[in-house]
Formats: C-alpha cells, structure tokens, sequence
C-alpha cells in the first residue's frame, strides 16, 4: 500500500457540506470551528440536504480560504509525503499483520486540506487532512484515518450490521480500535514523535467514547488476536450499558 498526497478542490469542498450539513460526534459547532468555519456560515449549510442546494455557496467559501492558502498547500504535500514515505512499509506491513487483511486499495489518497482537520472514508481510498500541521507530526493522524477505513471493510464484510450503525456503535468500536493499533503497537508506536505515543490521550475531542476505550484497552492488551479483540469489544457495545445508547452525542 501507498499513500500520495494531493490537492482536490471539488473534494474538498463537498466534505464541507458532508461534515457540516448534520449533526456531528465532536459536536457540529466544535466541528466548524475546527474548520475555519464561521457561526452565521455554518448556519446556511447545516441541515442542508442536498448538495446542489449549497454548492455555489461552499465553492465560493472555499475559494476565498484555497486563495489565501493554496500556496501552503502546495508547499506541505511534498513535505508531507517525503515524511510519511519513511514510515509507510513498516505501517503498511504491520497493519497488514495484525488485522489479518490486505489493503483494500493499492494507493491511498490524503487530500491537503485548508479546512478540514482530519476526515477518514468509509472502506474508500481517499481521506483529507490539515495544511497547517508539521509534517513530521501529520503523520499519526492520517495514519488513523487511513487505518479507519481500512477497518470499516473488515467491519462491512464480518459484521453486515455495522453498514445500518444508527447509534454509532461501530463508528465508536472503529476509533477506538485505530488509537490501540496505532499506540498500543510497539512497532507501530514507535513510529510517532514522544508525544504522539500512545493511547490515553486520544479521541479527546469525542468524551463520550472514553469510558468504552478504558474498557477496550484491557480487552486489547489481553487479546488473542485482533479479530478476538473485536469480538469482544463488540459484545461490550451490544451490552445493556450501550446497547440503546447513541454515541453521537
């Protein structure tokens, strides 16, 4: 597996209206910040459902922010990629190892983005990440972006239920199973800066997923293999503590 990083403005800008049309878990407003995005302009896209309805109004946002930014876009995708090439056979490989299953996509795209922090892909080949970040320490989270789809088509062909995943059930399995794969994996972990080891300290923009990943990190530490880890955890979500709770909010 490989990964290119690129520039893609239509893309780009449909993730706009993808990540801020509903509601989202780290909370829709948090969302937009993160994004650059103003109070009165995420007003005029969220609820919007249809993207023909607000396209001329995202290119024209996005073409202010790509026309102020596009020249540290077009600076960091070299930077990125030089960067991310020296870790990407031993992520690739040991990936590979510990899920049991090939990559699904030969190469994988990251689109460099002047608005959207990090956004993974449902089992496709395309994720997007920030313009503004080191790029030595961009590394760990396109990597959990890139792995978050990869476990999405383990998800889609073992358990068909997480296709329908209405409370976010296996959305929240998905992050926390990325975070330990990529910090509670020596080979893995030492791939990062100090401090971007571990596990603990991540998915804190999403609370409501800790007290589950305090469980599951005990579960993984003490698997049999990545697929008993799964099973495992996924008997913690179907539990009477979060069965009927949805994991949006």
């Amino acid at each position: 597996m490989k990964v290119k990083y690129v520039k893609d403005f239509e893309y780009d800008t449909f993730m706009i209206w993808i990540m801020l049309s509903q509601e989202d878990p780290s909370g829709v407003r948090n969302r937009a910040k993160s994004m650059g995005v103003s109070e009165g302009e995420l007003k005029k896209i969220f609820g919007v459902e249809d993207y023909q309805d607000i396209k001329d109004y995202l290119e024209n946002l996005a073409k202010k922010k790509y026309s102020k930014h596009e020249k540290e876009i077009d600076l960091s995708i070299p930077k990125y990629q030089e960067e991310w090439n020296k870790i990407n056979d031993v992520f690739s490989g040991e990936v590979e190892r510990i899920t049991k299953r090939k990559w699904d996509h030969d190469v994988y795209k990251v689109i460099v983005s002047p608005f959207h922090p990090g956004i993974s892909n449902n089992g496709g080949d395309t994720v997007v990440r920030s313009a503004f970040e080191d790029p030595e320490g961009q590394k760990r989270i396109t990597a959990h972006e890139i792995l978050m789809s990869h476990i999405w088509n383990i998800f889609f062909d073992k358990y068909p239920e997480s296709k329908d995943d209405n409370l976010m059930h296996y959305w929240g399995l998905n992050e926390i199973a990325t975070v330990a794969i990529l910090g509670l994996e020596p080979d893995i972990n030492k791939l990062w800066r100090d401090n971007e080891k571990g596990y603990d300290n991540y998915l804190q923009n999403y609370p409501q997923l800790k007290p589950m990943m305090k469980i599951l990190k005990d579960i993984y530490m003490n698997k049999n293999d990545f697929f008993d880890y799964l099973e495992r955890a996924i008997q913690v979500i179907n539990s009477p503590k979060y069965l009927s709770k949805n994991l949006l909010y």
